[in-house]
């Protein structure tokens, strides 16, 4: 009985010991470290979705045993980890273009051993096959870019689909295809400068940038007409003694730098109580008398904060002490056709009695031209729509001075560029180079500009003489086309015939 007994015994303890406790047999337990079992099974973690700049990458746990109670990722690119990657999807980024994708997870459970599983890497990354970037907002401002006219903007966008590479804002003026860069692209508002001829624009922007090394252009904003306008500069008038009148002259359309002509100009003269509105080109003859001196003072542009003035100041002679009547008056006649470019000549015919000094005044609309005191006047762009007059005074010691002036001319017609579109020479196929040759213009001189498209459609930088063919023109139709720009004239766009690429 002892004997059986203590074989009972034995082979408890025996089980004691391979359970790790010794306290069901009544004995003290020794002291041991905690330990683990490892997972029975496990399978590699397996990616989901396409391997492609802007798309998601998802990842399958795949099946364990037991099943863990929770899993940690970690997201590599081409062996180097990723930071922040450590969710079980993966937004592919535009580094991520030409490289291969794997993601480690751990998977972890009370009482195992933690395990880590990779997976299969992807196919190497692509860049997206396009990207769409959507029309930022537009907000203008007045405040202007000092003396030089153009635009003040704030640009905004809410977020760029994908990680663009030398993301930036861009400004079209006038539909003419060419973009300038004009500041950099951010989350939230960004504040902008362009520059730009003073006046009226149709304007567009855009966000640009590179994806992959490839170009990546955004929606334009619709296009918009909006004046663009510098701080108004300063102008001096011009004041012409005769006898006890003054005339004071003054043409502040440049100095208006872009701010409208119309409202926002006006003078007054000394003594005057009230304020004169007048044009941005304009003459006002006064009789002060003799012996007599007079500020002529005005101010123009836009109001008080981008506002600016000018002012002359002259004195009448003295009175002559008894003056007689010139005894043949006779009015002035103009030679020549009143168009842009023509020079007219005033003719006259004797002035009695001899001899009379003659001088000159050609007017605008009844207005002096500014420096215009010749006898012949070579018709400007401004002159579109008026009609020219020509005042002609003649002066003798002794005598009252008289003014004649002719009957006007017809109205002046607008001035108009013409062109001949543009010759396309060169091998049509890829990799060879096209020429353009602009057509003749006239009048010259012309500024002429270069835009080739590819299928009608303005492909982006390519404004030179000569164009590099590109795989993307293959199949294509390429044409250019040639704008003519002249100061005071209308712009004119000539467009070659299409050339098909090979």
């Amino acid at each position: 009985m002892n004997a059986t007994k203590k074989a009972w015994r034995g082979v408890a303890l025996a089980v004691a010991i391979a359970l790790g406790t010794t306290a069901a047999l009544g004995a003290p337990a020794p002291a041991q470290a905690a330990s683990t079992i490892a997972f029975a099974a496990s399978s590699a973690p397996v990616i989901s979705g396409s391997a492609t700049a802007g798309s998601t990458l998802t990842v399958s746990t795949g099946s364990w045993t037991p099943a863990p109670t929770a899993f940690a990722f970690k997201w590599w690119s081409d062996g180097v980890a990723v930071s922040g990657a450590t969710a079980s999807t993966y937004a592919v980024r535009a580094a991520d273009v030409g490289k291969q994708i794997t993601v480690t997870i751990t998977g972890s459970k009370a009482g195992y051993t933690a395990l880590s599983r990779s997976s299969a890497a992807t196919a190497r990354v692509t860049g997206p096959a396009s990207v769409a970037i959507p029309a930022p907002r537009v907000v203008f401002d007045d405040w202007m870019l000092d003396t030089v006219s153009g635009y003040h903007v704030y640009l905004s966008l809410d977020a760029l689909p994908v990680e663009v590479d030398e993301p930036r804002y861009q400004l079209e003026l006038d539909g003419s295809g060419t973009w300038q860069d004009i500041g950099g692209v951010g989350v939230g508002e960004i504040e902008a400068w362009a520059t730009a001829s003073p006046g009226d624009h149709l304007v567009s922007f855009r966000a640009v940038g590179t994806l992959a090394g490839r170009p990546v252009v955004g929606t334009p904003t619709p296009r918009v007409s909006h004046r663009a306008r510098g701080y108004v500069q300063e102008s001096t008038p011009t004041a012409v003694v005769s006898g006890s009148r003054i005339t004071f002259a003054w043409d502040v359309r440049e100095a208006l730098n872009g701010w409208p002509e119309e409202g926002g100009i006006g003078y007054t003269i000394t003594g005057d109580t009230d304020w004169t509105p007048g044009p941005a080109v304009g003459s006002v003859t006064v009789d002060v008398g003799y012996d007599k001196t007079v500020t002529f003072w005005m101010e123009f542009g836009g109001g008080a904060d981008f506002s600016s003035w000018g002012e002359v100041t002259a004195t009448t002679g003295h009175a002559p002490s008894a003056t007689q009547l010139l005894t043949s008056t006779p009015a002035p006649s103009i030679i020549g056709t009143a168009k842009v470019g023509n020079i007219l000549t005033a003719r006259t015919s004797t002035w009695e009695p001899k001899p009379v000094t003659l001088s000159y005044q050609w007017n605008r609309n009844g207005n002096a031209i500014a420096g215009a005191t010749d006898p012949t006047y070579t018709v400007v762009p401004a002159d579109a729509g008026t009609q020219i007059t020509i005042s002609v005074t003649g002066a003798k010691a002794g005598f009252t001075s008289a003014t004649k002036t002719s009957a006007s001319t017809a109205r002046v017609p607008q001035p108009i560029i013409t062109g001949v579109a543009p010759t396309v020479s060169g091998v049509l196929k890829v990799g060879q180079m096209l020429t353009a040759k602009a057509g003749a213009w006239t009048p010259q001189p012309v500024t002429v500009t270069y835009q080739w498209k590819r299928n009608g459609v303005t492909i982006p930088g390519a404004t030179a003489t000569t164009y590099s063919l590109v795989g993307a023109d293959k199949g294509a139709t390429i044409t250019v086309s040639t704008t003519g720009t002249k100061a005071g004239y209308p712009s004119l766009v000539k467009t070659s015939a299409g050339k098909k690429i090979a």
